[in-house]
């Protein structure tokens, strides 16, 4: 005769396992939208309670976590936003305005002292931002650029396209070359003073002093 086992009823943990796997079945989830992941953090972290029954925070809590969320989204797109402008590299140009002042006002002469100087000393980036302050002094001279204090490398690019558009090109690229090293920081020996030096005369020989302006 065969025996036939009997199954006896199933323990507590087979039935909290049982009804884990139930529960865990996709028709028994809810899923929760950033926004609600956001408010339910907050609810747990600052002890707003719940309405009985309806799982939803109460008016004041629903109103305080609406506003933190507006807060925290404001201050990460002003993150973003000062990361951006500060990393981001941009595409040099000519003509391009980068707000760097030149106010320290010197002679022609007295700048061109204080290059060879510089350069004798082999101190290469003193020596390229005495080289463009003297480059500025002798086209201010020459009535290409106007003397004012305060003005900028960018407002210096506009001023000769439209006094020496022939030599805007060079000009450009020697005032890149100052930018460079004296704002950003770049490398600099003494090739990029002999490059200086050759836009420079570029500049110097190809731009003339306006019609009508001084002696020829």
């Amino acid at each position: 005769m065969r025996a036939s086992a009997v199954a006896g009823p199933p323990t507590r943990d087979e039935v909290r396992r049982r009804a884990t796997e139930v529960f865990a079945q996709p028709p028994f989830q809810r899923h929760f939208t950033l926004l609600e992941r956001i408010m339910n953090w907050i609810s747990r972290h600052l002890g707003f309670t719940a309405q009985a029954g309806t799982g939803q925070f109460s008016a004041l809590g629903r109103f305080i976590s609406w506003l933190l969320v507006v807060v925290v989204v404001a201050v990460l797109v002003a993150v973003a936003v000062i990361v951006i402008r500060r990393w981001s590299p941009r595409a040099k140009q000519d003509g391009d305005d980068l707000d760097i002042e030149i106010t320290d006002e010197r002679s022609t002469d007295e700048w061109r002292a204080e290059a060879d100087r510089f350069e004798a000393d082999g101190q290469w980036k003193q020596a390229l931002r005495a080289r463009y302050r003297e480059l500025v002094g002798e086209l201010v001279d020459r009535a290409i650029l106007a003397p004012l204090p305060g003005r900028t490398t960018g407002e210096f690019r506009v001023d000769v396209a439209d006094a020496a558009p022939q030599v805007a090109d060079a000009f450009g690229a020697a005032s890149l070359l100052f930018e460079l090293a004296w704002y950003a920081n770049e490398p600099t020996g003494a090739s990029e003073l002999r490059r200086f030096g050759e836009l420079s005369a570029r500049v110097l020989d190809g731009a003339r002093r306006p019609v009508g302006v001084g002696a020829p």
